[in-house]
């Protein structure tokens, strides 16, 4: 089964790199969450169906301010 939410990481370079996929928006954001711990990079998330590009430029910013997933935050 392949899941449709791919997760990137932007690193500071510019370079983007692809980390996984997860099966919704919800496990997206608590992945990316733990991801922001970790690095202060970018993250964006591709929802392969819609083809809607949610982008996580500043990772402090508390997750429960983001849109729902027919929302998005600086989608594109």
């Amino acid at each position: 089964m392949l899941w449709p939410f791919d997760i990137f990481q932007v690193r500071n370079d510019g370079r983007v790199l692809w980390l996984e996929a997860v099966k919704s928006l919800q496990d997206a954001k608590v992945r990316v969450a733990s991801l922001a711990l970790e690095s202060d990079s970018a993250f964006i998330v591709l929802n392969q169906v819609t083809g809607t590009r949610y982008h996580f430029p500043d990772p402090a910013v508390p997750w429960s301010a983001l849109p729902p997933e027919n929302k998005s935050l600086r989608a594109s």
